[in-house]
């Protein structure tokens, strides 16, 4: 169900959440860990050195997705959740119109015209300098054959 990307996440989040306060964990709903659990990788095995900040650790991006998920809903106060949430919106609106403006239809059949007018001038000028000539049509033996036992039968 879930790619392999987000259980090797799920085995890096787990890590740290068992080398943290205790009461930090309990503020996250047991439903969540469970969760974290069951698409946990078997395969996976993390070595995380809990020495350093979590900033400082070389996480997956996958991980520091579902911390980031953690701390917005269930470690910080409302006013960071704010700011946070504040964020996150300004950066999808960002988003969206890098989109809109990289697939703009009006651009998208701007730039096609500016194709087709280049390629409409340089066709000209190689019609210009082509010499057309006439090709004989030759038709092969086997037609030549055909059509005559038609013409045969049709008398």
């Amino acid at each position: 169900m879930f790619s392999n990307e987000y259980g090797e996440a799920a085995v890096e989040v787990l890590d740290i959440l068992d080398n943290t306060n205790k009461s930090d964990v309990a503020k996250i709903p047991t439903s969540f860990i469970k969760f974290l659990v069951e698409i946990a990788s078997e395969d996976y095995r993390v070595n995380l050195d809990h020495s350093k900040k979590i900033c400082e650790m070389k996480l997956k991006e996958k991980t520091k997705e579902i911390l980031g998920v953690i701390y917005i809903n269930w470690w910080c106060d409302k006013k960071d959740k704010e700011n946070y949430t504040k964020q996150i919106k300004e950066l999808e609106v960002k988003r969206q119109e890098e989109i809109k403006e990289k697939y703009n239809p009006n651009k998208i059949f701007e730039n096609k015209n500016k194709v087709q007018e280049y390629t409409n001038a340089t066709k000209v000028d190689t019609v210009q300098n082509e010499a057309v000539a006439m090709i004989e049509y030759k038709e092969s033996i086997f037609k030549k054959i055909w059509n005559k036992i038609l013409n045969f039968f049709n008398k």
